[in-house]
């Protein structure tokens, strides 16, 4: 029976510091690996995900990654990589991964049995058991907080939805908002990574990513049909499971741009620098006419 892994965390850290470093889970980018994540191809509009055979309409003006290029700037991030994350997604200071399980068909037969309390507590044990690795890499270790939105199931839609709340040993917090959709096959994970200011627009905004992505026709939670393969377990089991393997700072991508922007002006001072000599080096002839008029004083108050 493939089970779903542990929960790994998409983890959102303090603005870059001054020099434009971005520092990530206790380590830093150095600007070869921005460079790189710069290069990686960036794309806007609707994008197919061949992983889980869905639609993905990328809002505006938000940039997406996927495939190889997703999964190596997961890596870049990380210090690892999921093999199973088909997209990375930058809105402004919020970051989406996406990753498909094909676990198979999932049912829901033991929602009703689930258990709030316990899921939480299983999360903040496997994020604990974690730790150990995580500072062994140089990372900051991770606590859970507790549930901002306990599970909650749209049978209509077929999405399972939470958010809990987490913090560094340094102070640092943040949120993690989850979505699972279901599909014929296995299921699709959402996790977004905020700065949990306002729980509520991150709900919002999880939901419309949610709006935006469908599972093609044939690999739709209805087009099951009596022979497909099925997960072994129930829709429960997924709550603090799923596999996405991503430590992601909230400000990278503005901090990618913003190096980006800091160079193209850097280009451009050179260039007025350039043209301000060779100016002065062939300056303009002098014009003769009349001088021009006297500025007028100020009014007296």
């Amino acid at each position: 029976m493939a089970f779903p892994r542990s929960p790994r965390l998409i983890l959102a850290l303090a603005a870059a510091t001054a020099a434009g470093v971005a520092p990530v889970a206790g380590s830093a980018l150095d600007d070869s690996q921005l460079k790189e994540i710069r290069a990686l191809h960036w794309q806007k509009g609707t994008v197919k995900l061949s992983e889980s055979h869905g639609t993905f309409a990328v809002p505006a003006p938000a940039s997406i990654l996927t495939g190889a290029d997703a999964e190596r700037e997961d890596n870049i991030i990380n210090g690892w990589s999921d093999a199973n994350c088909e997209a990375v997604m930058i809105a402004g200071e919020r970051r989406l991964v996406m990753t498909y399980n094909d676990s198979g068909y999932v049912t829901a037969d033991d929602w009703r049995n689930i258990d709030a309390a316990k899921k939480l507590a299983d999360i903040r044990r496997q994020i604990d058991d974690d730790n150990v690795e995580r500072v062994k890499n140089g990372r900051l270790a991770t606590r859970v907080d507790g549930w901002v939105e306990p599970p909650v199931y749209d049978a209509a839609h077929t999405t399972l939805r939470y958010m809990y709340a987490l913090h560094h040993d340094n102070g640092v917090k943040w949120i993690n908002a989850v979505a699972l959709v279901l599909g014929r096959h296995g299921y699709e994970q959402f996790v977004l990574a905020t700065d949990g200011k306002n729980p509520e627009a991150e709900r919002l905004a999880l939901a419309r990513y949610i709006d935006d992505y469908t599972f093609d026709h044939g690999f739709r939670f209805s087009d099951y049909v009596q022979g497909d393969k099925v997960a072994g377990f129930g829709l429960a089991a997924l709550v603090g499971a799923g596999g996405v393997a991503a430590l992601a700072k909230i400000g990278v991508f503005t901090t990618i741009l913003l190096l980006a922007k800091k160079f193209i002006l850097v280009i451009l001072a050179a260039g007025a620098a350039l043209i301000g000599g060779i100016r002065r080096l062939f300056p303009k002839p002098a014009k003769f006419g009349p001088p021009a008029p006297p500025s007028v004083p100020p009014a007296a108050s």
